[in-house]
């Protein structure tokens, strides 16, 4: 009878001969117990399921929104039971803290409501107005400025959206008031006038326009205004006086609510200059004490300033940094402009009024009398033509 064979531990060990040793060092195996070798059957079908594309995102809708829990009692609760909650709050952190509240509360109607609630206070005390941006007119307002910063930095708060809840809340609640009229429209009629007939932009009848028609035709001119800037001289002499006038502004924003920093960063599409268009134009400005939109909107004017993106520069310096241009920022714009009219319309718009500021001259002497600029013929050139014109 043979034997019950027993297994020894150790008795088969690799092969620690040199020639092994030398070909396991070749092959560069991780130290430790080798992988089990795969079958060829396995490995071709893990190959092709690394093969297969990326699945599409899906649409985020009820349908679709699914969760390994059950619901709360709250996510239980009706659509209108949850608006109702919200609207009495009125906390921006409450469709967040669950996809299907956030599912119910997505809709535009919602949008709007939440958008009236919170400026009521500021259209109601301002719709058809017009004051001073840079006097000392007080905005007697109630509310909180941070349920509107809080907003505007929400991805669904667009352009049109906040058009049209303004334009439902002035259906509701001042039909009787006089339409206001916009800065672009008068500027169209005044200085402007006699160049617009080959814009191909006509004038609308707010009356019988939604309000999101008229605000793309103002924007539309406004866009107008400043490429003839950049292509006609004596446009680049109006573009001075549009910006040292004194401009009255409509109110749609108070005091305190701030420009998402987005916006004043960049880049900037079309999409986000009329909105940083529709909120410097109402009354929105940089807060240099109690945020960080000071620091943003520096960085912007540099960026906007390289790309040359003089409608942008004009909004930026409205909303504040003309308040704030010193030493530093005007040597930058020196250096960093392009050579072309761009370069004098950004410098005639940091001068208020038909005498150069003596921060700007001086920077302006420095930067034509450095060695360091000497070869910046085009730009010498353009800072005499300059200096004849506020002769």
């Amino acid at each position: 009878m043979a034997g019950t064979p027993i297994k020894v531990p150790g008795k088969y060990t690799r092969d620690s001969s040199k020639s092994a040793v030398l070909a396991r060092k070749i092959l560069k195996r991780p130290r430790g117990r080798p992988l089990k070798q795969q079958s060829s059957k396995l490995a071709s079908h893990i190959s092709q399921s690394l093969s297969t594309t990326a699945r599409e995102s899906k649409v985020r809708t009820m349908r679709n929104i699914k969760s390994r829990r059950n619901m709360s009692q709250l996510e239980k609760l009706p659509t209108e039971l949850l608006e109702a909650i919200f609207f009495y709050c009125l906390n921006l952190n409450f469709p967040v803290c669950s996809p299907i509240i956030g599912g119910k509360l997505s809709g535009e109607s919602v949008y709007s409501k939440t958008i009236i609630a919170a400026f009521d206070p500021i259209w109601d005390g301002w719709y058809g107005q017009s004051i001073i941006p840079n006097s000392s007119l007080e905005m007697n307002h109630t509310g909180s400025g941070n349920l509107r910063s809080a907003i505007l930095k929400r991805r669904w708060a667009r352009v049109p959206v906040l058009i049209r809840s303004q334009d439902l809340w002035v259906r509701k609640y001042a039909q009787g008031r006089p339409f206001p009229t916009t800065i672009i429209q008068r500027l169209w009629n005044g200085p402007f006038g006699n160049d617009i007939c080959g814009s191909g932009i006509k004038d609308v009848d707010p009356k019988t326009v939604s309000a999101v028609h008229l605000f793309d035709n103002d924007f539309a001119k406004f866009c107008y205004i400043f490429r003839r800037a950049e292509q006609t001289s004596d446009f680049i002499m109006k573009i001075k006086h549009l910006s040292g006038a004194m401009m009255y502004d409509h109110v749609n924003m108070a005091t305190g609510t701030e420009i998402p920093n987005t916006l004043l960063v960049g880049p900037w599409d079309e999409e986000a200059i009329k909105f940083l268009y529709w909120l410097v134009m109402g009354g929105a400005r940089i807060d240099w004490l109690t945020s960080t939109s000071g620091e943003a909107a520096i960085i912007g004017y540099k960026r906007a300033v390289r790309e040359s993106r003089i409608e942008v520069i004009y909004l930026l310096l409205l909303a504040g940094i003309k308040d704030k241009l010193d030493g530093d920022i005007i040597q930058y714009v020196l250096e960093n402009a392009e050579a072309n009219r761009c370069f004098t319309t950004i410098l005639m718009m940091m001068s208020p009024e038909r005498i150069l500021p003596s921060l700007l001259l001086d920077e302006m002497l420095v930067f034509k009398n450095s060695h360091e600029h000497e070869n910046d013929f085009e730009k010498h050139m353009l800072i005499e033509e300059l200096f004849a014109w506020f002769e």
